[in-house]
């Protein structure tokens, strides 16, 4: 019995040893556990279903709406996670500009949106639609862009760039390094409404040249450049740095070429301006080239038409013409040349023929 006792007392010591070493070795006791700011920040406030979301500018117009199947939005970052978003832009005309993408980031904060994954942004107005894998949209500014490749389409024109950006509030989209651009050939109604146009015209000087082939004539109209510029309001689009178009057998380079659209927005003309533009024609049977230099090239798409002004040199095998301006025609084999140049001195039409063999 004794011996059970002293066992009893010999345990209790032990325990209140233990207590003792316990305290010494952490005098605060339990402590409550800090919360990590950070990770508190991260932790979604809201989960919403079939959600949209308005942002108000500071004088109560709207900016920009979302609306998502699913929406996660933390309000300690301002951030809304949105799946499937479909968004609605507005610029300075209270227009609309569509926007959508597999998932979307929106900063209440600071107006910005990110679309990410088959992202599209679309210009009812301007009858344009852009495809990109990440579009940013700074929604203070009315800016967007992209830095991962992008596809412009116009019907019936198509453009694809390295780069994009678009101002809403001008109407103006750049498309900046590795332009490619592809312009259908205009309908045969419009070939034909502008060759009865120029069918009667005067000439001071009529030499016959070779004809295009057929397919030349029916194929589109290529485009490379460093940089396009479209400014929808005014109705341009500028390509610039090294530009290369062709069409067929047909080539004409510049350092700066703009292109107009008719009504059906098929390409109309084409005029490129550098120190020397250059056009290249190979025709049909043709043994070489036709060739042509002058300080500025209009290629008249549906008349098959190019005029060549100020400083103009046009060669053809061992034959050569010179002048202020010179006009070829390509379906009809001939070249027209005339001495003079708006707002510059005439300029004297020169011409060597060599004799046939």
């Amino acid at each position: 019995m004794v011996k059970r006792f002293k066992v009893r007392i010999w345990l209790a010591g032990l325990v209140i040893s233990l207590g003792a070493l316990l305290v010494w070795l952490d005098p605060r006791g339990p402590q409550d556990t800090s919360i990590d700011p950070e990770a508190q920040a991260q932790e979604p406030g809201h989960v919403l279903e079939n959600a949209e979301i308005t942002l108000f500018g500071d004088n109560g117009n709207v900016l920009q709406s979302l609306k998502t199947p699913r929406l996660i939005h933390t309000p300690q970052q301002s951030e809304t996670w949105a799946e499937e978003p479909e968004a609605l832009l507005y610029d300075n005309e209270d227009r609309q500009w569509l926007a959508s993408a597999d998932v979307g980031t929106l900063n209440t904060a600071t107006q910005s949106l990110l679309l990410s994954g088959s992202a599209r942004l679309i210009a009812p107005d301007e009858g344009w639609q852009l495809d990109t894998e990440l579009l940013h949209y700074d929604g203070v500014t009315q800016h967007a862009w992209s830095d991962t490749p992008v596809i412009l389409q116009q019907p019936p024109q198509q453009m694809s760039a390295s780069r994009m950006d678009v101002w809403l509030n001008d109407s103006r989209v750049r498309l900046t390094d590795n332009v490619r651009g592809t312009h259908p050939r205009p309908s045969n109604l419009e070939r034909s409404r502008h060759e009865s146009t120029y069918l009667h015209r005067p000439f001071a000087l009529a030499m016959p040249l070779t004809t295009l082939a057929q397919t030349s004539q029916q194929a589109p109209i290529e485009v490379e450049a460093d940089r396009l510029d479209l400014d929808q309001r005014a109705g341009t689009a500028v390509y610039s740095g090294d530009v290369d178009i062709r069409q067929g057998e047909m080539q004409l380079r510049g350092e700066r070429v703009e292109v107009k659209r008719n009504e059906a927005g098929e390409l109309s003309t084409a005029t490129a301006t550098g120190e020397r533009a250059y056009l290249r024609h190979q025709g049909e049977g043709q043994e070489g080239p036709t060739e042509g230099w002058a300080r500025r090239i209009i290629y008249h798409v549906a008349e098959r038409r190019v005029e060549l002004i100020d400083q103009a040199e046009l060669t053809q095998q061992e034959d050569t013409f010179s002048g202020g301006r010179l006009e070829y025609f390509i379906d009809r084999e001939v070249i027209q040349a005339r001495s003079d140049v708006d707002g510059s001195e005439p300029q004297r039409i020169r011409m060597t023929l060599q004799p046939e063999q």
